[in-house]
């Protein structure tokens, strides 16, 4: 018997809008294989060409060892909400938690109003890099810790340090791609 693939519960929530549920069907490994494939060329393009956006150094296109890439929940539900910028934890624009099998994104509603276009970038950005944290054994714990020590940075996952530095850029490049496909400035976008 085939496995089923993941079930995945979208909901977004904000003050005045109905919450609407529904959920799709999705094969995670063909979503991660086609933003690892478009991240990969995106990052492969720029170093051939001068401008902005993120770069991926040599040889961490992808994660180093596929046995250790622990498998994303079948039960996954993704939760998407929008709160003013003075409700998230600290100052940021868009933040994951995971509670089990649910992962929780958090996103400013400043940015939801500024550009439809902009959450949808901050959306795949924080999606793309929690199931890569999740599936590489980087907890929310140990983002967390990093991003709270280094609050004066304007992108804490820039620093090479950071313990899901790879996993940053990894959904800096599927984001900076699809910015390109919805016609958005990278520089503008990052200068907001």
């Amino acid at each position: 018997m085939p496995a089923l693939a993941p079930q995945i519960t979208l909901a977004r929530t904000k003050p005045g809008i109905t919450t609407a549920r529904g959920t799709w069907t999705v094969v995670v490994a063909a979503l991660a294989i086609a933003v690892g494939y478009l991240a990969m060329l995106a990052t492969r393009q720029r170093s051939q060409t001068k401008g902005g956006g993120p770069r991926i150094p040599a040889g961490e296109e992808t994660m180093k060892n596929s046995a250790l890439f622990q498998e994303i929940p079948p039960d996954l539900v993704v939760r998407l909400c929008v709160v003013p910028e003075n409700q998230q934890r600290y100052d940021t624009a868009g933040d994951w938690l995971w509670n089990g099998a649910t992962l929780e994104i958090r996103m400013s509603r400043e940015v939801v109003e500024e550009d439809p276009r902009y959450a949808t970038l901050l959306f795949v950005h924080e999606l793309v890099e929690a199931l890569l944290c999740r599936s590489t054994g980087v907890s929310g714990a140990q983002v967390d810790a990093f991003d709270m020590a280094h609050q004066e940075a304007s992108e804490p996952g820039d620093d090479p340090a950071a313990p899901y530095h790879t996993q940053h850029l990894a959904a800096q490049a599927a984001e900076c791609a699809l910015a390109e496909h919805l016609g958005v400035n990278w520089d503008e976008y990052l200068g907001r």
